[in-house]
């Protein structure tokens, strides 16, 4: 999985309502789609699990990922929200990537969606990173 990556339209339209209804909250979620053609073309929303901090931390449970996967779903990565910050990594984003796939990040402010980035955690045992390019289809 590397080079450019490609999300349809309706899948970012439901990225951006998901994350802009959020906000002032993290939103977090599953991106599906293909490995083969690095195409993104839905997206499921998770229930950020964290109570005190949901402004600036996401938690999914596992549960969710586990349902996708049964209904034979291609997970290709994740991705979250950093309301009214860059949508750079932070510390715990580095630390808590799971490797090998894609981890999206949207800068979200009270206008909505800013800026949007693609990193990629590259081997488990490291916390380098990779960023990618990703492009909306429309």
């Amino acid at each position: 999985m590397s080079g450019t990556f490609v999300i349809e339209d309706d899948a970012y339209n439901k990225l951006a309502e998901h994350i802009e209804n959020t906000y002032p909250n993290e939103a977090c979620g599953i991106l599906i789609g293909n490995l083969h053609d690095n195409r993104i073309y839905d997206i499921k929303e998770a229930t950020n699990r964290e109570n005190d901090k949901r402004e600036s931390f996401f938690s999914m449970n596992p549960l969710e990922i586990y349902r996708v996967e049964k209904e034979q779903k291609e997970i290709i990565g994740f991705y979250h929200s950093h309301p009214n910050k860059t949508a750079t990594l932070s510390t715990s984003d580095k630390e808590y990537m799971v490797p090998g796939v894609l981890n999206l990040i949207f800068a979200v402010t009270k206008n909505g969606v800013v800026d949007m980035r693609a990193y990629r955690r590259e081997k488990p045992e490291t916390t380098d990173v990779k960023e990618e390019r990703v492009l909306v289809h429309i």
